[in-house]
């Protein structure tokens, strides 16, 4: 048990601060002084008036002196001779005026003192008071008036622990709402880092494409002889390509307003709206961490994407492997068949979505490869799942 605080002190049975607290406080010492001074046998300078004069002025000293000097409020030294000068001035004067004052004795112990020095200065009051009454020769009955500094001093601890839990339970829930908010605090900031990279994908893939066939435009028609075929042709392919651009910025935009579906839902969604694409599971599907989800979302549209581009009519396999350590998808195309005619958007693009691919594998601590596999294309990316599957989404 620790010392009440500053804040709480006004919520004690025993008060120390404020102008009324120390004005009550002042009016109580000085009607126990009258009291005393007016009791039988009364303080006088010989004998045992001489021991209840220099036990009073001691006991009242010592309560006063913390409207002094607050900060003897915690000094054991103070408390334990006021303890024993009152126990003494109870055990030659055991009147109600004095037992208020041990009462009060008590109640500055248990309130200001640790549990077991507070004890000690509790019991040197008893033994003060067993001593005054056995040397003044009064009936040995009046040595159990000790009890009063005992009930006080108990009343006060107990008081004391309950304040101090309910402060300890106050700083408990602060710290809970801090740690809230700093976690409210990280996953917007999280959420924040998700939107730039997706946007940044989308601008570096779209933009960086939009970018060449402007090039190739501006040569067209700065050239000698310009070729208004070929140059209608680029201009086309731009716009389809910044069509493109702006569709995926808003796709990206409304997962990011709206809680995505699971990953294999959105696998199967993204494979039906291809028209040639078939998904394919292996292994048990399971949680997958949302930057993990993020990743498998944007490598599985990448592949058809560029399927769609290069292969036109080929079915492309989208194949989804949750392995015991890492999850692997793999986009695949066996090239675009023959007698079919590329599409307009076939040389659009430098390579801008699959680099930005590498570059959230990486983050994750997985990997992207890309590369001609089985007469067509095949992109895959692998990322570790050692991730906590409570962060994650449900998959199935």
């Amino acid at each position: 048990m620790t010392p009440v605080s500053q804040d709480t002190e006004s919520m004690y049975l025993f008060f120390y601060a404020g102008r009324y607290h120390t004005a009550i406080r002042v009016i109580g010492l000085a009607a126990i002084t009258v009291g005393v001074a007016l009791g039988v046998p009364g303080p006088s300078a010989h004998g045992h008036g001489l021991v209840i004069l220099v036990s009073l002025v001691v006991a009242v000293a010592t309560q006063l002196a913390v409207v002094v000097v607050p900060s003897l409020r915690t000094s054991t030294v103070r408390v334990v001779l006021g303890a024993v000068s009152c126990g003494l001035l109870v055990g030659y004067d055991p009147a109600v005026v004095t037992a208020i004052l041990l009462a009060l004795v008590g109640l500055d112990a248990g309130a200001n003192l640790e549990f077991a020095p507070g004890a000690v200065a509790t019991g040197a009051a008893v033994v003060a008071v067993v001593l005054g009454n056995l040397a003044s020769g009064l009936p040995h009955g009046n040595a159990t008036l000790g009890i009063v500094a005992i009930a006080g001093f108990l009343a006060a601890a107990t008081r004391t622990q309950f304040v101090l839990r309910a402060e300890e339970a106050e700083l408990r829930l602060a710290d809970v709402e801090r740690a809230r908010e700093e976690h409210a605090r990280a996953a917007n900031l999280a959420a924040r880092a998700n939107a730039a990279r997706e946007i940044h994908d989308i601008l570096a893939h779209s933009l960086g494409a939009l970018v060449l066939q402007l090039d190739a435009l501006q040569a067209l028609l700065g050239g000698e002889t310009p070729d208004p075929e070929r140059s209608a042709e680029a201009l086309t392919r731009a716009r389809a390509l910044a069509v493109d651009g702006l569709n995926e910025a808003r796709r990206a935009v409304g997962s990011l307003r709206d809680d995505p579906p699971p990953l294999v839902d959105f696998l199967r969604q993204v494979v039906d709206t291809s028209g040639t694409g078939l998904l394919e599971i292996t292994g048990t599907p399971r949680p997958v961490a949302s930057e993990a989800a993020v990743a498998l979302r944007r490598t599985a549209q990448e592949g058809l994407t560029n399927a769609a581009k290069h292969a036109p009519g080929a079915v492309t396999r989208v194949h989804l492997a949750f392995e015991p350590d890492e999850i692997v998808l793999t986009v695949s195309d066996g090239g675009r068949p023959d007698g079919v005619a590329p599409t307009m958007l076939a040389h659009t693009g430098g390579g801008y979505g699959i680099e930005g691919l590498r570059g959230r594998a990486k983050l994750l601590g997985g990997s992207v490869h890309a590369g001609p596999a089985a007469g067509g294309w095949q992109t895959q990316l692998r990322v570790p799942d050692g991730q906590n599957s409570t962060s994650g989404e449900t998959d199935g």
